[in-house]
């Protein structure tokens, strides 16, 4: 999947390709987080969008093709039982192509800016445009059921278009309105030309730059919430007659970009599922973060909380709100991992820097939880200024060409065989002048210049100085 993003703040004009591992560096304000925001907001909302469009794209498109209205077809589907047309896959290559440009058309107008909550004024030249790459089959059907005793189809087969409306009712039924069939027709239709992509193969999670703020906030959040549906509630009130005790009841409410009402959304929610499962974590990758932490998270009577294992000096176990902040960043990572990985649907994960709040030593076991999460079947994309898990991730990326399948010795560096990263799993770019560059990569991992650079001018800086510092103490020396 390739997506072209322009006019984004700071950015320009930017192409992303995704890999089953996505980087993205570069110096503050390049534009970094604005990308990936507007990338999640375009994955979460790509069904609705595509819903949004269906009705107009269907009508065009069976006009193309069959020289049938929308509605000359529900009739013929309820006269007839099916109505059916040739059209070469090419035609249906450019007419998806059309839809998705249609979709990203509308959520470049109108989306955007309300992914960020802003005015769209903001937004106001901004645009994002995909290459998804969804094949068409050669052959292939596709049902739906619209009730327990009809299904709708469609078949294409080497040319040959075909709708049919098959089951134990007639096709004639009265009871088998017009519009139900209607829309029906329109949601497989879209269907058959996008397979939802997202909803069904990657639906996103992110845990946003601010998530570490989150559970410290979260009692205030909800309060502050509360106060707004009672201020609500009385504006309603005075409306039916009753006393108006608010001009404006959202006057003084924080504006969030989607990505942060979503991950206050997921904190409220953990309670309930840590506590549905007994605080028992349902992926074992959840691990990874209690060895990093050295302790674990649970959720006890609605109450999140940090338990330290008893190998510190003085074990203990206190609100999550009172833990160091590695604790609260680390929490989101480990109560997803825990309790939200295991939902098929959730299959791509974005953490812009995911090395706040870390020590090199997090930071460098990070990256190898974010390779096994990536070996898992898990897409990741992170936006990060870690030399510590660039270098990881090349140590990885390394290892893989180092040690063949079940090789002895891969144990000596600490590593296991879930830890390999293949070079081709690896996109990533930094982000400059206003665009995305794509970074040179081989089998001794990749180049991030933006960092390279400048830990060699701090190298240099650091040994010229070393250097005159002995100068100087040779001269003191001979002086004496």
């Amino acid at each position: 999947m390739k997506f072209t993003f322009k006019n984004l703040g700071p950015v320009d004009g930017a192409e992303l390709e995704l890999g089953d591992f996505t980087i993205i560096s570069g110096r503050n304000n390049t534009g970094k987080t604005r990308i990936v925001y507007a990338l999640y907001g375009f994955m979460t909302t790509f069904t609705a969008l595509v819903a949004e469009k269906a009705e107009l794209f269907c009508e065009s498109h069976f006009q193309k093709v069959a020289r049938l209205s929308t509605l000359d077809i529900v009739d013929k589907l309820r006269t007839e039982g099916g109505v059916e047309w040739q059209v070469a896959k090419e035609v249906l290559m450019e007419e998806q192509n059309r839809l998705i440009q249609d979709v990203t058309r509308e959520y470049s107008d109108f989306g955007i800016s309300q992914v960020f909550n802003t005015p769209k004024s903001e937004f106001r030249n901004a645009s994002l445009e995909a290459e998804l790459r969804i094949d068409l089959p050669a052959t292939g059907r596709i049902t739906l059921n619209i009730r327990k005793d009809l299904d709708l189809s469609i078949r294409y087969d080497q040319g040959a278009f075909s709708l049919r409306l098959t089951g134990t009712a007639s096709a004639s039924d009265d009871i088998v309105e017009s519009f139900i069939l209607k829309s029906s027709l329109e949601r497989l239709c879209t269907f058959f030309f996008l397979r939802d992509p997202f909803e069904r193969r990657m639906k996103p999670f992110i845990l946003s730059s601010a998530r570490h703020s989150i559970p410290l906030f979260i009692n205030e959040l909800d309060y502050v919430r509360s106060q707004v549906m009672r201020a609500v509630q009385q504006k309603e009130d005075g409306q039916n007659g009753g006393a108006d005790q608010s001009s404006d009841p959202l006057k003084n409410v924080s504006r969030y970009a989607q990505p942060i009402h979503d991950n206050i959304d997921f904190v409220r929610s953990i309670p309930a599922n840590a506590e549905k499962h007994n605080n028992i974590p349902q992926n074992i990758l959840s691990g990874g973060i209690e060895a990093m932490m050295d302790g674990r998270f649970t959720s006890i009577n609605g109450a999140l909380r940090f338990t330290a294992y008893g190998n510190h000096k003085l074990s203990f176990d206190i609100p999550l709100h009172l833990a160091s902040s590695s604790a609260w960043e680390m929490s989101g990572l480990y109560f997803f991992l825990g309790y939200l990985k295991g939902n098929d649907q959730i299959s791509f994960l974005i953490i812009d820097e995911p090395e706040s709040h870390l020590d090199a030593e997090n930071q460098v076991m990070l990256a190898r939880l974010l390779a096994r999460l990536v070996n898992s079947g898990t897409k990741v994309l992170i936006t990060t200024h870690s030399d510590f898990i660039l270098r990881e991730i090349n140590n990885l990326i390394m290892l893989s060409g180092a040690y063949d399948e079940n090789e002895k010795g891969i144990e000596e560096f600490g590593y296991e065989e879930r830890d390999k990263l293949n070079p081709s799993q690896v996109e990533a770019y930094y982000a400059k002048n206003g665009t995305l560059v794509p970074c040179d990569w081989d089998q001794f991992g990749i180049e991030m210049p933006v960092i390279d650079e400048t830990t060699e001018s701090l190298n240099k800086t650091g040994s010229e100085l070393a250097t005159r510092i002995i100068r100087k103490s040779k001269r003191s020396s001979h002086a004496v």
